[in-house]
């Protein structure tokens, strides 16, 4: 029985039922766009979970974990407008979003961001930045990531 089934509450014949701790936590996501870098060019996202740590380009979903991405979104103007790619494990494309300066959290009007999809334990996460202006100068992109996490509890 997946970790999903046991999400969604389903049982194994005489199995104990199962409690996860949810928690939320939100990476920095952060791409630089060169000068002159070609419109519609793919640039994949460098992550920050915590600012002690290096930042990464692809995060693992740990043992015993199922996450979902709550929301996406940016504080401020972007220099450069361009669109977030979320892929699963490097190949599947799960989610594209609106032009980041249209996902400013003080819009009220900003296109939901929750993902159905869930990442299952040893999934992968990475975010691919394109950018659909070229700048003159290099420029610096940044938004954020909400994830849900659900922790398996022993």
């Amino acid at each position: 029985m997946s970790l999903l089934d046991l999400l969604a509450g389903k049982k194994a014949g005489g199995a104990k039922a199962v409690s996860f701790e949810v928690l939320e936590q939100t990476f920095v996501l952060t791409v630089t766009v060169k000068a002159n870098q070609p419109v519609n060019s793919t640039l994949v996202a460098k992550i920050t979970s915590d600012p002690r740590y290096e930042p990464v380009t692809t995060l693992r979903v740990p043992k015993g974990e199922i996450w979902y991405i709550d929301d996406i979104y940016v504080t401020g103007t972007q220099p450069v407008d361009g669109i977030l790619r979320i892929m699963k494990n490097e190949r599947q494309a799960v989610h594209i979003t609106s032009p980041i300066n249209s996902l400013l959290v003080s819009n009220p009007s900003r296109p939901a961001t929750r993902l159905a999809t869930p990442f299952e334990e040893f999934s992968t996460i990475t975010a691919e930045f394109i950018n659909l202006s070229s700048p003159t100068a290099d420029q610096t992109v940044t938004a954020f990531m909400k994830v849900k996490r659900f922790i398996l509890k022993s």
